[in-house]
Formats: C-alpha cells, sequence, structure tokens
C-alpha cells in the first residue's frame, strides 16, 4: 500500500511538482476513497462522485432496456400487419400504426435494426466502467449477468412484444428517428451491405397460407374455448375463393356425354314442351346436326311458357327462347369464366378446342365442336365448395334410384311398363289423349300399377334414406344426373 514517505520519495525528482507534502495527501486520499482494498469493497456514498456513477449506471441499464426491447418491438412488426391496423384498427391503433410504418418501411430495411443492436452494444459496454467503481469485480459480474439480463434484456423484450407492442413502439418512435440520425454516418453504410447480401423478403401472404390462417384461428379458438372468429361455411368460402383462380373449365364443365339437347329441328307441339318441362334444366343446348357437339345456342325454357303449341314451328325458329351463349377453353380459369358470365349476356357457356373460331363459325369442325358446358351454378359450387341442389333434384334422385331398383329386382321390362303407364295416365289427365272404349280395362291396369308401384314406392323410400344417411356420414358429394347423355326430343 502507498504511504505518505513513498509518495513524498517518488516526487522529489518530479521538476513539475513544487509541493510535494499536498500532492501525496491528494493522492493517498484518492485511491482510499476508490476502495481499493478488501476492507472497503463496496462503495459507502460519502462522495458525490459516487452518486454519480450510480446514476450512470441506472442511465446505461435503462438505454440498454430500450435498445434491447426496441430491437425486438419494432423489427418484428410486419408491413402488411401495420397496413391492415390502419384499414381496420381503432382510431388510437391507426394513429400508432401510421407512427411506425415509415420506420418499418425505411430504407435501407437493416438501418433500424443495426442502429439498435448499436447502442445496445455501447450500453452494455460501457455499464462494467461504472460498475467497477461502486462494487468489487466479483459483485460486477454478478451485477452484470443477473441484474442487467433481467432488466436489461429479458424484461424489456418481454413487454415491448406483449399486449402493448404496438403501442410502446409508437411512443419509442420519435426517439429511435433520433437515434437513427445520429448514428446514420455508421449504420448507412452497414444497412446498404446488409441489404444487398441479404435482401428482403415479400412478406405478401399466399392463398395457401391465407386459408391456413383461417384454419388456425378457427383451432386456436376451440383450443382456448372462445367463439371461433369464422363459421365453417366461412372457412370453406376463403377457401374455394383462393382456390377458384387455380381451377379451370376442365376441372368443372360437364362433358358432352352427360349434357341433355334437343334438336333444332324439333317441332313446338305438346309434346316437345312435355319433354322439355321434364328434363328438368332452364337451358338445354340445341342440336344442330347428328354430329355429337354441333351447337349453336340453347334454349331457355322459361321463354316456353304459355306458348301455344304449333306443329309448323320448329325449336330454332321460337326467337325470344333462343339465347347465344359464351364459348370458353379447357384451359380458362374460373375468374374469367365468372367475369363473362357477369356481362349478363348468358349463364351457359359451351366449352371447345378454339373458342373464338366457335363463337364466330356456323359450320362447326373438330375443333370448333363442342365438348361440355360449364354453367354460372358450376363456378358458383366450387366458390361455396358446396353442391347446390334445386327443386328437381330430389324428384330426379327418387326417378332415378326408383328405376334402378326396378330393373334389378324385377328386370328392364318393369321400368318399360312404368314409364308407360305413367305417359299414359299424364296423357289422360291433360286430355290430349283420347282413352280407348274398352274404359275399364284401362283403369283396371292403372289402379294395378299404382298399387305395383306404391308398394316399391316404400322400397325406394328407404333406399333413398339409406343413401341418405350413407353419404352424410362419409361427407362425399355426389352430383344428381338425370338421363346422362341423352337426348330430350
Amino acid at each position: 500500500m502507498l504511504d505518505a514517505a513513498t509518495c513524498e520519495a517518488a516526487l522529489a525528482t518530479s521538476p513539475h511538482v513544487t509541493d510535494h507534502k499536498a500532492a501525496c495527501a491528494d493522492l493517498v486520499t484518492a485511491l482510499a476513497r476508490r476502495r481499493l482494498s478488501e476492507d472497503h469493497a463496496f462503495a459507502t456514498f460519502d462522495d458525490v462522485q459516487d452518486y454519480v456513477d450510480l446514476a450512470c449506471v441506472i442511465v446505461i441499464v435503462a438505454c440498454a432496456a430500450l435498445a434491447a426491447g426496441l430491437t425486438m418491438g419494432v423489427t418484428s412488426l410486419e408491413s402488411s400487419e401495420l397496413r391492415v391496423i390502419v384499414r381496420t384498427g381503432t382510431a388510437t391503433e391507426k394513429s400508432q400504426a401510421s407512427k411506425l410504418l415509415p420506420l418499418v418501411e425505411r430504407r435501407p430495411h437493416h438501418q433500424v435494426l443495426v442502429t439498435l443492436l448499436l447502442c445496445n452494444s455501447l450500453a452494455n459496454e460501457a455499464l462494467p466502467i461504472f460498475v467497477d467503481k461502486l462494487a468489487p469485480t466479483w459483485a460486477a459480474v454478478l451485477f452484470s449477468v443477473v441484474f442487467v439480463l433481467v432488466f436489461g434484456e429479458i424484461l424489456p423484450s418481454a413487454i415491448f412484444t406483449g399486449p402493448s407492442q404496438l403501442r410502446m413502439a409508437a411512443l419509442c418512435a420519435p426517439l429511435v428517428k433520433c437515434v437513427l440520425a445520429v448514428f446514420s454516418p455508421i449504420t448507412y453504410p452497414i444497412s446498404l451491405l446488409l441489404d444487398h447480401y441479404l435482401p428482403e423478403e415479400d412478406d405478401c401472404e399466399e392463398p395457401d397460407e391465407i386459408v391456413a390462417r383461417v384454419e388456425v384461428e378457427r383451432e386456436l379458438a376451440q383450443l382456448r374455448g372462445r367463439p371461433a372468429p369464422f363459421t365453417a361455411d366461412e372457412s370453406n368460402l376463403v377457401r374455394g375463393v383462393m382456390a377458384l383462380r387455380r381451377t379451370t373449365v376442365a376441372d368443372v364443365y360437364v362433358p358432352l356425354k352427360r349434357v341433355a339437347t334437343v334438336s333444332a329441328s324439333a317441332p313446338l307441339t305438346l309434346e316437345t314442351l312435355q319433354a322439355l318441362r321434364d328434363a328438368g334444366h332452364s337451358r338445354i343446348p340445341l342440336r344442330w346436326s347428328q354430329t355429337p357437339g354441333d351447337w349453336r345456342d340453347f334454349i331457355l325454357v322459361k321463354e316456353l311458357v304459355g306458348c301455344q303449341p304449333d306443329q309448323t314451328i320448329t325449336l330454332s325458329g321460337t326467337g325470344r327462347a333462343l339465347r347465344t351463349p359464351h364459348w370458353v377453353s379447357l384451359d380458362q380459369s374460373l375468374p374469367e369464366v365468372l367475369d363473362l358470365f357477369q356481362q349478363g349476356q348468358s349463364h351457359v357457356a359451351f366449352v371447345s378446342m378454339n373458342p373464338q373460331r366457335s363463337a364466330s363459325c356456323r359450320v362447326h369442325d373438330r375443333e370448333t365442336l363442342a365438348v361440355g358446358i360449364v354453367t354460372l351454378e358450376d363456378v358458383v359450387e366450387e366458390l361455396i365448395t358446396e353442391e347446390i341442389y334445386d327443386e328437381d333434384d330430389r324428384r330426379i334422385a327418387k326417378r332415378v334410384v326408383g328405376n334402378f331398383i326396378l330393373r334389378k329386382w324385377f328386370g328392364r321390362s318393369a321400368v318399360l311398363q312404368r314409364a308407360t303407364l305413367s305417359g299414359r295416365r299424364a296423357s289422360l289427365e291433360r286430355g290430349s289423349v283420347s282413352p280407348p272404349s274398352r274404359r275399364g280395362s284401362v283403369r283396371g291396369r292403372l289402379r294395378a300399377s299404382s298399387a305395383h308401384e306404391a308398394s316399391v314406392a316404400s322400397t325406394v323410400g328407404r333406399a333413398l334414406r339409406r343413401l341418405g344417411s350413407q353419404s352424410s356420414t362419409a361427407g362425399e358429394r355426389t352430383r344428381l344426373v338425370v338421363d346422362e347423355g341423352a337426348d330430350v326430343v
């Protein structure tokens, strides 16, 4: 330990010191105040310098905490999330997001990150300088590990990334801008290099990611016991919308063999009108020749309601009942088809290999022949990811299943007999067919057929219920098709 005699002997040879005793006294006092001995390891705060050192420690820890918290709170914000908040948040949230957008979208992109990390590093490096004046080495190390780690790293990061992240980051946004301006001569070149070698990734979400986000939100709501933000139908609707642009006409169109058509030269008779009604379709393509797919237009069935039958008029001459369809290709996307339907010209589109030529030519070749149709209902079903059943679907389903059961159990003749008797009954009801002279025999046959059909009806009903329960259990979607590939007239 340095004493007064040793100090005076050391300063005796120095020409710059005039009062050796006073200089030695000051030196000994300063060394004692720094508590270099083991008996006085911690500061006693009997001098102003101790309080200054303590204040510096507090300020440095606060700066390190702010830098660590802002590093997590500001750099973790996404530009897309802030823009969503600006559009959908409250007035306070919109104001906070508007303050943070310039920082998040700042160029160079890495400048905010580099600046905050630089501030945090400076604070952590400066802290031991002042801690060593207040405590011995072992206490300084323990203080840096425990106190600084908890209050300068963990706690600020938890606060700035918690529920108040947006509010805390917005409050510190002016401070961050000032620090950016101060350290820009150092951080700007480094940020340019980082942006060049580590470019920013695009934060736009893909359609699959949007669908997954909706499903994840519903799963999290179920796990946490809170109401789901989306219903199952809304989730399916989002899935259908996101997948619509990747779905083409080839995925949904009805092929040629499953389309019911009517001959353009068919006369406008009562039988023709009855056949159009029984087909169960609102729009039926006109067949101009025996060549499959030789279509030009279609008949709008509702326009024939109230028309008087006329043997001299064909369906191609009905005028207002004829409609010109759209022509689309197999690789055309459904949003494009939906845009065509929105024009109001038609809700039916014919599918061909060359839709431009098909729409303009009157004589079709192999390239311009129709290969199927696609309707607005097909597009909407893909959009909502569910089948749409109209009023005729249940009646058609019963007829199809009934004919199937009759053919399996009673043979094909039973189906033909049922169709013949049903046709005679309908003709008698509308008075278009004169009853034969042997009225009793006809009534007997009708009575017998009614009893036969009644016995089959219960079997058909049970089969329908069994099929319905199986389809609902399996969750499969089946499309009801009547008289596939059959021509109406």
